[in-house]
């Protein structure tokens, strides 16, 4: 799944078989690329923790640090209610690091069920299908991203009239999408002229949805009564 994914510049310093992260690294929000002030971790060979830098307002880096192989560092946000962390393996390759906001993720899910309760499934299958990719792409909870996946599933099938919308798959142990429903996703790709993927890429969503990502991203919907 590409949608709401954010393409990185990557770069890799080696001195004396370790890797230097300068200056230049930056933290930032993964969706207004505005600096995050931030906590760097490593995780040594040994599994000590240790903290080794921070960022500043801006997001860049104020202290370099060794990174080495069979290493990991960890971001931790200052303001740790407002993203999600992070982690990599060392050398770093990453020059910008791209935090997922809190806040926006619980916009997704507010809009998904707000959408849904008013029978707007094509949203709401937006919304919950960027909150399932956004969750999946960090080092969170498995079993929430998993719940959230199938309610796109869900939200989909709805809107497609389709009663099955998952069965469970053993090798992967998750529920994952039926074949009726891929079927059906794509047959509406072939009868709208889109790319026949049967996923939910970002074509298709935006097409079923009647918001754009940036409205279920950055739009609270008021609390259902």
């Amino acid at each position: 799944m590409q949608l709401g994914k954010i393409v990185l510049s990557l770069a890799t310093i080696f001195l004396g078989g370790n890797c230097i992260a300068e200056d230049k690294i930056r933290v930032i929000d993964a969706d207004t690329a505005k600096g995050i002030k931030a906590y760097i971790d490593k995780i040594d060979k040994n599994y000590t923790k240790q903290r080794v830098s921070a960022t500043g307002q801006d997001g860049y880096l104020v202290k370099e640090f060794s990174c080495e192989i069979l290493e990991k560092i960890i971001v931790t946000p200052i303001n740790h209610r407002a993203y999600y962390y992070d982690s990599y393996d060392c050398p770093i390759k990453k020059k910008i690091i791209s935090l997922k906001s809190n806040k926006r993720q619980r916009n997704l899910v507010k809009n998904a069920q707000s959408s849904f309760h008013k029978g707007d499934f094509g949203t709401a299958a937006l919304a919950y299908t960027e909150a399932a990719f956004r969750l999946s792409s960090t080092n969170q909870s498995r079993q929430e991203y998993i719940e959230l996946e199938v309610k796109a599933y869900d939200s989909i099938a709805h809107y497609l009239s389709i009663e099955e919308s998952t069965v469970f798959d053993t090798k992967q142990n998750k529920p994952v999408m039926s074949q009726k429903l891929k079927k059906a996703i794509l047959d509406f790709q072939v009868q709208k002229g889109l790319k026949t993927t049967g996923e939910l890429d970002f074509q298709t969503l935006s097409t079923v949805s009647s918001k754009t990502l940036s409205e279920v991203l950055f739009y609270s919907p008021p609390d259902q009564k």
